[in-house]
């Protein structure tokens, strides 16, 4: 016999995270949660940005559609209590990969992020101040690649680090997760 209730437990209530893009029009300013920059090349397709899979086979790449670089960084935005996913375009990770490689961390760092003119697709600006040596008031960092890959719906087991370049942002590379069979 079920057990009806008219609200889930707590346990119950979805932990992902949510992907976030720099907004048009105001600036976007939070405290960055993640030590180091996750990023992937990626397609938009479907009508949302998908990673792709080379140097496996990948449908996206078959089909023509050029790929891009995504960068990600879990960050704690300012008066909001739970971590999102701050999603990097190239240009603009460069900035916050440069700061990485000055202090060694971006957690716990201050980053400003602002939108050249009032398009959502302008030219994203970043401003950083250091990060707190002391990491004070940070949440653990979640692990964006399991997210990314729950979001994405690939199997995070499957999910492979590409090589780590020296003093170049983190990068991975996600193969699609094999179709179920009925």
């Amino acid at each position: 016999m079920p057990h009806w209730t008219n609200r889930p437990p707590a346990a119950a209530r979805s932990s992902a995270l949510e992907i976030i893009r720099t907004p048009a029009g105001r600036p976007l300013t939070a405290t960055i949660i993640s030590a180091d920059i996750t990023g992937t090349a990626t397609h938009f397709a479907q009508n949302r940005t998908l990673p792709c899979s080379r140097p496996d086979p990948c449908e996206h790449c078959d089909k023509g559609l050029a790929w891009r670089w995504h960068g990600y960084l879990a960050v704690l935005l300012d008066g909001k209590p739970r971590p999102v996913i701050l999603e990097l375009t190239a240009q603009a990770a460069e900035n916050v990969a440069a700061a990485r490689e000055q202090y060694g961390t971006l957690r716990s760092a201050r980053i400003r992020l602002t939108r050249a003119g009032k398009r959502p697709n302008g030219r994203v600006q970043v401003a950083l101040a250091p990060p707190d040596p002391e990491n004070r008031h940070v949440p653990p960092e979640p692990d964006i690649r399991v997210a990314l890959c729950h979001i994405w719906n690939y199997d995070p087991q499957r999910a492979k680090p590409a090589p780590r370049a020296p003093n170049k942002a983190a990068q991975i590379h996600v193969s699609p997760e094999p179709p179920t069979k009925n």
